[in-house]
């Protein structure tokens, strides 16, 4: 794999790495997901937004 596109692969596993440990430490200590919190978050600045505009602040299609 070329250098450049190596360190790329190399974020994207870190990146998934703290996704999931922060994920289980939520589930553990919460019971929610990132998502979950993600979502609670766009609530508290905007509350009764829209599904479709919590969908675009979150990135999920």
């Amino acid at each position: 794999m070329k250098k450049q596109l190596k360190i790329f692969h190399l974020l994207q596993l870190a990146h998934g790495a703290l996704f999931k440990a922060a994920d289980r430490k939520l589930k553990s200590e919460l019971h929610i997901s990132t998502t979950q919190l993600g979502v609670l978050f766009s609530l508290v600045k905007q509350d009764n937004a829209p599904i479709t505009v919590i969908a675009d602040q979150l990135n999920i299609d």
